[in-house]
C-alpha cells in the first residue's frame, strides 16, 4: 500500500483535493468503493468520470459512468440500468469489462467499467485527416490497441463515444 506522502503511482498522480473541482457541482466525489477523478465524457443520459478505489484495498482506475441528475425518471432508470445489464452479459476480449454497479449518495444508478487509456476516435481520426462523416461497415473503429497488439472498446460504437 502507498503512503500518504506518495503522490505517484503507475497510473500517473493520485487524485487530490483538486481533482473534486473538475466534477459536477454538489456531486459527492466518494461513488460507492470509488473515488472521482475527473470527467472523461458526457452524454445525453448521463456523465462519465475517470475514478479510482477510495478504499485503497489495491489500485484500479475505472470509467464510471453517473445517470445526469434531472434524468432519474422511471423509464429513463430503466433504461439506464438495461444498458448496465446488457454489459454484464457481455463478454468478448475486445470489450471493456464491466466491473461494477450501484446507486450514489442521491440515488442515481451508476456503473463502473474497466478504463481504456486513449483518446476518442473521433479525435484520432481528425488528427490523420481520416473521414468520421461515413457510415461504417463494422464497429472495429471502436477498438483500442495495447502493448501486446490486443484491442479493446470502450464506449458505444460512434466516433464521439469511442476511444482508441
Amino acid at each position: 500500500m502507498k503512503s500518504a506522502d506518495e503522490d505517484v503511482t503507475r497510473f500517473g498522480p493520485l487524485p487530490g483535493p483538486e481533482a473534486d473541482a473538475a466534477l459536477e457541482p454538489g456531486l459527492d466525489p466518494r461513488v460507492g468503493p470509488y473515488r472521482l477523478i475527473r470527467e472523461i465524457g458526457r452524454g445525453g443520459m448521463g456523465a462519465v468520470y475517470l475514478a479510482s478505489r477510495a478504499d485503497e484495498a489495491f489500485e484500479r482506475r475505472v470509467a464510471l459512468k453517473i445517470l445526469k441528475r434531472g434524468m432519474d425518471t422511471d423509464n429513463i432508470v430503466r433504461r439506464f440500468r438495461n444498458e448496465r445489464q446488457i454489459l454484464a452479459g457481455l463478454d468478448h476480449p475486445n470489450i471493456a469489462v464491466l466491473l461494477d454497479g450501484g446507486t450514489t449518495s442521491d440515488g442515481r444508478p451508476f456503473f463502473a467499467m474497466e478504463f481504456v487509456e486513449g483518446e476518442p476516435i473521433a479525435a484520432y481520426c481528425e488528427a490523420r485527416g481520416l473521414d468520421t462523416k461515413r457510415p461504417r461497415r463494422s464497429s472495429s473503429a471502436s477498438a483500442h490497441s495495447s502493448d501486446d497488439g490486443s484491442h479493446k472498446a470502450q464506449g458505444e460504437t460512434r466516433p464521439g463515444k469511442s476511444r482508441l
